[in-house]
């Protein structure tokens, strides 16, 4: 099952906010601009696009097309994750893909947190190669990971749902309308850990793009060694790290986003060439 599409559209006036996404936070985001080059912005787990609302619009003033599409199971209910195989994760980026490959040509990845993981997997799924790769908080693994786990696969598999702690999300927006789910699917969590394990560690060792590795030292979710794993088994030569000192998990609401944004700006504007 794949995210609906969202309507194309071009956006004439720069300096115009991005209408569509503030009358509808859970909605995709298209802003057309150059078809030279679109970047493919990818939510987190159990968010939605509106988390790369700041960036999409920072890069398309800019003159960049951005696309961020809405992952399968998300904006709607937990109920709705649950129900979501991870091969309805990867169709969904595999088809922002595609309607993205329609505009420009050079694509390149933005992934938030499991975004990234998405990114790694889009790298090596398609003969046309992506541009580059900027990864944000990706996990290997995630803090307290051993004791975690061992809780999903015991008192888990009798849970529905897994609360979040509300001091590890920075919520910045109304949660009316459940821009962020307040919970994880534990069904949700083992695929996603499956995800992890099964998919990205094996895939790594197979992504030649350029990448940057973006990671917060102060995260408190994602261990913070995972950047540093990433880096050491990617199979590019083209790959660094970029250390945010001081800042969240969710770094595009984070205070520092403007740098952020800047770093990120900047890789896509050297890889485009």
């Amino acid at each position: 099952m794949s995210s609906g599409e969202p309507s194309l559209r071009t956006q004439k006036n720069k300096n115009k906010p991005l209408a569509n996404n503030l009358s509808e936070p859970t909605a995709p985001i298209f802003v057309r601009q150059s078809p030279e080059v679109g970047v493919l912005l990818l939510h987190s787990f159990t968010s939605t696009p509106y988390e790369m609302r700041e960036l999409a619009y920072y890069l398309a003033k800019r003159g960049i097309s951005v696309y961020a599409p809405l992952l399968a199971g998300h904006g709607t209910t937990p109920a709705d994750l649950s129900k979501m195989r991870i091969e309805d994760w990867q169709e969904s980026v595999e088809q922002a893909y595609l309607l993205l490959r329609q505009h420009v040509k050079k694509i390149f990845v933005v992934g938030s947190s499991f975004g990234g993981n998405l990114a790694f997997h889009l790298a090596t799924k398609f003969t046309n190669p992506l541009s580059g790769i900027v990864s944000m908080g990706t996990p290997i693994k995630v803090r307290w990971q051993k004791f975690f786990k061992t809780g999903l696969y015991s008192y888990g598999l009798f849970k529905k749902n897994q609360k979040k702690r509300r001091q590890d999300y920075r919520m910045v927006y109304d949660e009316k309308d459940q821009v962020v789910y307040p919970v994880m699917p534990t069904v949700s969590l083992r695929r996603f850990f499956k995800f992890i394990k099964q998919i990205t560690i094996p895939t790594l060792s197979k992504v030649t793009v350029p990448t940057l590795i973006i990671q917060s030292s102060h995260d408190r979710i994602v261990d913070s060694r995972s950047a540093s794993y990433i880096h050491q088994n990617l199979a590019a030569t083209d790959k660094r790290i970029f250390w945010m000192n001081g800042s969240s998990h969710a770094l595009t609401v984070d205070d520092k986003r403007e740098l952020l944004f800047n770093r990120i700006y900047h890789f896509i504007v050297e890889k485009a060439g």
